[in-house]
């Protein structure tokens, strides 16, 4: 696209990357005598005819790529299914083992009650024979000490045999039940109705519902507005969670970029929305940095006057991250029918990027040395910051957690260690110097804190930046050490 020749309205011709990245005014890079706008060039007929021809035919570049691509599915297209179903058929089968783990669990909870009812049980005769036996010897004895006076008349003596027959009858009784209250269970067990809901237990197959964007294949520009202007709809916003969602990528300046949304915490425990712009810089770009102005909106469903935005100033160099808000706005605002952002019957709401860049050629990567050895003066783990004494210097170098290029893979969090020799390089910030592609000697990882030692099932901070702010001064914050796809 850069090595386009485009005409100039005096008739003179130049490349595409001698107008495209200028701002507003400019001399004519030829004859010099007048001044031109890169937009008032790309709106002749003759250079919108070479431009859409262009793109033609890359769409036709990338129709035959997807068509290679095609062609390979249509070989074995049965592998293809099997692989894609392979992932759902492994959350059955984790699934299934989860469920015999909780069913062998809540077996054994109750089976260890009914014990426990059991025993209780068991402990409760216990009690109650050895209270009785207690009682076994006052009886004996009375029952042993009852005796018939010979001398009593007759009348008077059948009375008292029937009393004392009657006072053993009592006692064989007592021992009787105190026997088979002892040896009788009166407890019988009731199996359960076998029948139960297997599918609210285990689960059901539903139909995945992703994440649906408007597809933007070419920037537009807003009225008035000099840069360029993307917007995304994201598509079943209620059931967005802490998992980064990318939005299809578009293209800008010769460099692929992707909206990048998330449901985060604020300080207060409240859910609010993460919205970051990621840049990938194109190999034509690696020497040379961007330096944009975005501008992150979220739309009003009727009136713009109303959007919601933020802005942030950065500078992309060739690394490929992200930078935004891990709180750009509060989940409540956003469902709050009467700020107009949310459409509840559709589900969705409407992100948009402003951009406006710098020439790239006159923001080259603000580099001052390479290839510096020093050794780490101190490093804060907790806040991701700390200093570099370059050897041999009376100089200390500022640097921060996400320059590090080669940290070690025992630790979930880049670090330094105190004293550990590093390699550098010397880039211009925003701040002044500070370190950039933080290795150890010869290339090799760092040996990182001992404060930063793997903790497993801890979440993971992200480190913050005070560089973006809008007209609020609201604070921005940069995503480090993630994986982008």
């Amino acid at each position: 696209m850069d090595d386009l020749i485009i005409a100039l309205p005096c008739g003179f011709s130049v490349k595409y990357k001698e107008i495209f990245y200028q701002k507003g005014k400019f001399p004519c890079p030829v004859c010099k005598s007048h001044s031109i706008t890169s937009q008032e060039c790309l709106n002749m007929t003759r250079n919108k005819m070479i431009i859409n021809e262009f793109n033609f035919d890359q769409k036709k570049k990338t129709f035959t790529r997807c068509l290679k691509k095609f062609e390979i599915c249509k070989i074995d297209p049965k592998s293809f299914i099997d692989e894609s179903y392979e992932n759902l058929k492994n959350h059955l089968d984790i699934r299934r083992e989860e469920i015999k783990l909780i069913a062998d669990r809540k077996i054994d909870d109750y089976y260890e009650k009914l014990l426990k009812i059991i025993e209780d049980e068991k402990e409760t005769k216990l009690n109650e024979f050895e209270t009785r036996i207690q009682q076994i010897p006052s009886l004996e004895q009375e029952i042993m000490d009852l005796e018939i006076q010979n001398t009593t008349e007759i009348t008077k003596k059948i009375e008292i045999i029937d009393c004392y027959c009657a006072k053993i009858e009592n006692g064989i009784k007592f021992l009787n039940k105190a026997k088979d209250d002892l040896i009788t269970n009166n407890w019988i067990f009731n199996p359960g109705d076998d029948s139960f809901e297997m599918e609210s237990l285990f689960g059901e197959i539903d139909w995945k519902e992703d994440s649906k964007t408007v597809e933007i294949n070419d920037p537009f520009v807003d009225e008035g507005f000099d840069g360029e202007t993307f917007q995304q709809s994201i598509y079943n916003f209620s059931k967005l969670n802490r998992e980064i969602n990318s939005t299809s990528s578009f293209k800008a300046k010769n460099s692929e970029w992707k909206i990048l949304v998330n449901l985060n915490e604020d300080s207060k425990g409240d859910k609010t929305l993460g919205f970051y712009l990621k840049c990938i810089l194109t190999k034509a770009l690696n020497d040379l940095s961007l330096n944009v102005t975005a501008e992150l909106r979220l739309l009003h469903l009727v009136d713009h006057q109303k959007d919601y935005a933020k802005v942030f100033n950065k500078v992309f160099i060739k690394d490929n991250y992200a930078w935004g808000f891990n709180n750009f706005i509060s989940l409540d605002e956003i469902m709050d029918q009467n700020k107009g952002f949310y459409n509840l019957e559709k589900n969705y709401i409407t992100l948009q990027v402003k951009l406006k860049f710098d020439d790239p050629k006159s923001s080259p990567i603000p580099l001052k040395e390479k290839k510096v050895i020093g050794s780490v003066k101190w490093f804060n783990v907790k806040n991701g910051y700390g200093f570099i004494a370059i050897n041999d210097k009376n100089e200390q170098i500022f640097v921060h957690e996400s320059a590090i290029v080669k940290k070690n893979t025992n630790q979930k969090k880049k670090s330094l260690a105190e004293g550990e020799q590093v390699e550098f390089d010397i880039v211009f910030g925003k701040k002044g110097f500070e370190a950039a592609n933080v290795t150890g000697p010869n290339g090799k990882s760092v040996q990182g804190s001992i404060h930063a030692m793997n903790t497993k099932g801890k979440r993971k901070k992200r480190a913050k930046s005070y560089c973006a702010k809008d007209d609020t001064e609201s604070e921005g914050e940069e995503l480090f050490d993630f994986e982008f796809n």
